[in-house]
């Protein structure tokens, strides 16, 4: 399997695990069950609670398109070296620039919507960062985001093409400043910070196991001090409200969310639900109601379940209900980049919005 096919299978992931849950999203285990007796489809069928036609992006496969555009954008310009990152000006310009497009999709500039139109389906810290955002002169990433305190897993679930584009020595740097646009929670930057460790590290061919040790491994104080750097201005002043002290603070959360992960099943989170499973109660105690470490810990029990086929682990992640698109968003990106594009069904790959659109981009992008 190539490299390629592997960038490629990531970002068809997210867009294959958010349009299937697109489907059951809000609904409990327990009613999931009721409905379906024999298990969820395993297609992509559309409807839920916002009536989306099958395939059809909802905001998670909407905000990782607007990154991936920051990413060709910045390399067909050279406006920020995606490739090289050399200095951190580069790094907050193609932030900056990944912001923009985030708002072309929250303010109406977006295909498939009315011109003009809102989403349907921004989440609350999200919609606060854009707004930060926009009304920001000059527009400063580090001076967005929803504050401390909002945790949801809306920059994780469209964090990855970081993992698949940026230069390893800036991975960490535009995590970081990617996911402040909306989410500057310090456990939501280091949480974008290891999953996008883990997807680059799988991207390149290392196993699983071994992918997610990377992942833990990058959640050490000199990746605090490398993130506080990024967020410090000119004036040696931080920029914006994430500080050390928050860094540190949720530096064992996060760790404790991927450990968590090693722990669980997603199977037995599926058959048995979140308070039966054996290490649910522990692993995910909110149900996967849109907590960013609990997306986290699902996405980590996935990919790391080899036995089984990203089209199983990904029906069983969103079988587990709540936040069932962003859940199968983060999970998706990194089975998709476990195995590969053809892991994802034929039939799933032909109904999504964005596929043909992705597969040029990644052709035009790797060589």
């Amino acid at each position: 399997m190539s490299r390629k096919d592997r960038i490629l299978g990531a970002l068809l992931g997210v867009h294959a695990g958010d349009s299937l849950g697109a489907s059951y999203e809000f609904n409990s285990w327990s009613a999931l069950q009721d409905y379906y007796p024999n298990g969820i489809p395993h297609d992509i069928v559309g409807g839920g609670p916002f009536g989306w036609s099958p395939g059809h992006a909802t905001d998670d496969t909407d905000m990782t398109r607007a990154v991936l555009l920051a990413y060709k954008h910045c390399t067909a310009t050279h406006a920020a070296d995606a490739t090289d990152a050399k200095d951190s000006r580069d790094s907050l310009a193609l932030a900056t620039v990944a912001g923009n497009y985030m708002l072309d999709w929250y303010e109406g500039r977006w295909p498939g919507r009315r011109l003009g139109s809102r989403p349907v389906d921004a989440g609350g810290a999200t919609r606060v960062g854009l707004s930060t955002f926009s009304g920001s002169n000059p527009r400063d990433p580090r001076r967005a985001g929803a504050g401390q305190g909002q945790a949801g897993n809306g920059s994780l679930m469209r964090c990855i093409p970081t993992a698949l584009f940026a230069d390893k020595a800036a991975l960490v740097e535009e995590s970081a400043l990617v996911s402040a646009v909306t989410h500057d929670d310090a456990r939501c930057v280091l949480a974008c910070a290891a999953y996008n460790t883990i997807v680059a590290a799988l991207v390149d061919g290392v196993l699983p196991a071994d992918a997610v040790e990377a992942g833990l491994a990058v959640l050490s104080e000199d990746t605090v001090e490398l993130i506080v750097a990024t967020f410090t201005g000119d004036d040696g002043e931080v920029v914006g409200t994430l500080t050390k002290e928050n860094l540190l603070e949720a530096l064992p959360q996060v760790q404790s969310a991927i450990s968590k992960g090693k722990a669980v099943r997603v199977g037995d989170l599926a058959e048995l639900g979140p308070d039966e499973a054996p290490g649910g109660k522990a692993a995910i105690p909110l149900h996967a109601s849109g907590y960013v470490l609990e997306s986290l810990t699902l996405g980590i029990a996935a990919v790391l379940d080899t036995d089984r086929t990203t089209e199983d682990l990904l029906v069983d992640v969103v079988s587990v209900g709540r936040d069932t698109d962003t859940n199968g968003a983060v999970a998706g990106g990194l089975l998709g980049a476990r195995d590969g594009v053809e892991g994802i069904p034929a039939l799933w790959r032909s109904k999504l919005q964005f596929g043909q659109e992705f597969t040029e981009i990644v052709n035009s992008l790797v060589k």
